[in-house]
C-alpha cells in the first residue's frame, strides 16, 4: 500500500469533496471545502498541507485548490463507494434519502471492496430478477411499514404474481421478461 493510499477517512472526505467542487464549480476554494465540510477554514488548510505533502492535491495559500492524478483517482473511488452504497441504502433498503446519505459517508470509508461489489450485484439482481425486481422491492417496503401483519398481503402478492405470469404472452425461445428492469445501479 503506498503512502497516499494509507490516508485517514477524513482526508479522504476532502478528496470527494474537492472532486465534486471541481465537477459542479470548475474550481475549489478554501472556502467552499470548508463551507461544504462544516469546518473552519483554518481546519481546510492543514488538511490540505497534508494532502499535498502525500502528493494528492496541489495545493499553495490563496490559490485554488486542484488534484494531482493520484488524488483523483483516489477521490473518484471515494466518491463510487458513496455512491453505490447511497444507492444500496435507498433503493434497496428503501432508506430516506437524508439517512442514506449521512449512513454512505461512514460506511465508505469501512466497506471491503468485496462486500461493495456484493452490495452492487444484490442490487443489480434485486431489479432484475424476475422473482424479485420492484415488485419484491416495494413489497420489502410494505413489510418495513407494516411488518408481521403484511404477510397476508405476501399471499395475494403470490397470486397476482403468478396471474401475471400466466397471462405473459410467451414464446418457446423467450422465458419470463425480467421484472423491474431499470437503469444499472
Amino acid at each position: 500500500m503506498s503512502e497516499s493510499s494509507a490516508i485517514s477517512s477524513t482526508l479522504e472526505d476532502y478528496l470527494e469533496v474537492i472532486l465534486r467542487l471541481l465537477a459542479e464549480k470548475g474550481s475549489a476554494r478554501v472556502r467552499d471545502v470548508a463551507r461544504v465540510l462544516s469546518v473552519h477554514k483554518s481546519t481546510v488548510t492543514v488538511a490540505l498541507r497534508r494532502l499535498a505533502e502525500k502528493g494528492l492535491v496541489n495545493y499553495r495559500p490563496y490559490e485554488l485548490v486542484t488534484l494531482t492524478a493520484q488524488g483523483e483517482e483516489l477521490g473518484r473511488e471515494v466518491y463510487r463507494r458513496h455512491r453505490l452504497i447511497r444507492r444500496f441504502l435507498t433503493e434497496v433498503l428503501l432508506v430516506d434519502e437524508a439517512q442514506a446519505e449521512a449512513n454512505a459517508c461512514r460506511i465508505e470509508h469501512a466497506i471491503d471492496a468485496e462486500v461493495l461489489d456484493r452490495l452492487l450485484k444484490f442490487t443489480q439482481f434485486a431489479r432484475r430478477c424476475p422473482r424479485a425486481g420492484v415488485e419484491f422491492l416495494r413489497g420489502f417496503g410494505y413489510f418495513c411499514t407494516h411488518g408481521d401483519d403484511s404477510i397476508a398481503e405476501c399471499e395475494r402478492c403470490m397470486e397476482r404474481g403468478l396471474q401475471d405470469l400466466k397471462d405473459r404472452p410467451s414464446s418457446a425461445t423467450d422465458g419470463p421478461a425480467p421484472a423491474g428492469r431499470t437503469e444499472e445501479a
